[in-house]
């Protein structure tokens, strides 16, 4: 497990710089460790701004899993830092080039789209990542482009941002990012209520699991077609679906000529799989990994690597308590002086 440590100031280890992108409470920035000289990226969590009960659980949510999962395609947590006297918490990842937006906007710009054997190998390294977790009963909850790190070569990939995973339970608070949730879920996003205060969607351990694999669809689609689903499947009914599906016009919509021509039936297949309106139908991340599309263009020799840290496994039972103690101890996880 990850080390936690408290110092008066985070300037003392790392050379701090420009920041790399925000959130809503908290902010990454790119710094030097000043013993190594090697790179890191640093979240900060302002702790003042961690001011609700929701706020609080998802913190000590991404505290205990961050600091336990270890897998080759999630991003390496170095250590965990609270500097009290300030009120800031940090996380301490390894730093990567870009993420899987900026890639593909960048070869983009050069007139270049990602062959289908690069999307076939980051779509490789991302569900097994997903597989690892569901594995450990964790759900991401969050899976788009922008939370999938990738080295300037394409090679490395990796899973980051951990701030509204949880255990898998037989609820879900509808939440993530819009244009890769699932049809189950979206509909308490979209009817503009905040969020935090929507009611919880019950629904199977398995089925919440589900809602990763739909956001794994989305991204896998983006990665071939540079382009997002169409606008019919946000926002409806399981029935209103079922109809879009029925209809003989929807896999001209889903898959329109202009943006997949030349894109084989594997590739089409693995999607299909994945974006199924049936939960219970939808491809789990270990079936996706065996698709025609990904063993057709990766080699499986080594199966879905990863385990927990130091080769030691951890039980969901476990991984509850840590996030409880964590909720818990609000004066030392939280910087609350009360």
């Amino acid at each position: 497990m990850k080390p936690e440590r408290t110092d008066t100031d985070i300037t003392n280890e790392y050379k701090v710089e420009q920041p790399l992108c925000a959130g809503s409470f908290a902010q990454v920035f790119s710094a030097r460790c000043k013993k190594t000289g090697e790179w890191r990226a640093l979240k900060e969590t302002r702790l003042e701004t961690v001011d609700t009960d929701k706020k609080k659980a998802w913190l000590s949510a991404e505290l205990a899993i961050t600091r336990r999962v270890h897998h080759p395609n999630i991003v390496t947590l170095y250590e965990v830092v609270h500097v009290p006297a300030k009120k800031r918490l940090y996380l301490v990842f390894e730093k990567m080039d870009s993420d899987l937006f900026e890639f593909m906007r960048s070869l983009r710009k050069g007139g270049k789209w990602l062959a289908e054997s690069e999307v076939a190998h980051i779509a490789h390294a991302l569900l097994s990542s997903v597989a690892y977790l569901h594995s450990h009963d964790i759900v991401h909850r969050d899976i788009k482009p922008e939370n999938i790190l990738i080295s300037k070569n394409g090679q490395e990939v990796k899973l980051t941002d951990f701030g509204i995973a949880k255990v898998a339970a037989n609820e879900c608070t509808p939440f993530g990012s819009r244009s890769y949730m699932a049809p189950e879920i979206i509909s308490g996003v979209m009817s503009g209520v905040d969020p935090s205060q929507t009611p919880l969607v019950i629904m199977t351990k398995n089925e919440v699991k589900g809602l990763d694999q739909w956001s794994c669809g989305i991204v896998i689609y983006f990665m071939l077609s540079s382009s997002l689903p169409p606008s019919e499947i946000k926002g409806r009914s399981k029935e209103q679906l079922q109809g879009i599906v029925d209809d003989k016009g929807w896999e001209e919509k889903l898959f329109p000529e202009r943006k997949w021509h030349g894109i084989s039936g594997k590739a089409k297949d693995l999607v299909r799989g994945l974006l199924v309106f049936d939960n219970k139908r939808r491809l789990t991340a270990d079936q996706a990994l065996k698709s025609d599309f990904i063993s057709s263009k990766v080699d499986l020799k080594g199966g879905v690597q990863g385990n927990a840290d130091d080769g030691d496994d951890f039980k969901k039972e476990d991984l509850e308590a840590a996030i409880k103690e964590y909720y818990d101890t609000a004066a030392k996880a939280f910087g609350d002086e009360s």
